[in-house]
């Protein structure tokens, strides 16, 4: 995890799942650049993100509600 600066570091993130393959891999960025790499790295490979139970305890970090919205797991 790094914070992104611009949109660009979160790409350079999600990269390694094409060079590291899938094997348990957690790759994302931090920050409002690294918002959308918390979410795309679950549809890379990643098994898990990290999120927060209620305020985001890190840049860019989303809530537990907001992902299950986000990825269709909340009915």
């Amino acid at each position: 995890v790094s914070t992104a600066k611009s949109t660009d570091d979160s790409i350079r993130m999600l990269e390694l799942y094409s060079r590291k393959g899938k094997n348990s891999l957690i790759s994302f960025a931090m920050g409002d650049y690294g918002r959308i790499s918390r979410i795309l790295c679950l549809y890379l490979g990643s098994p898990y993100t990290y999120v927060s139970l209620g305020k985001a305890i890190a840049p860019g970090q989303f809530s537990v509600d907001e992902i299950k919205k986000i990825t269709n797991f909340k009915k």
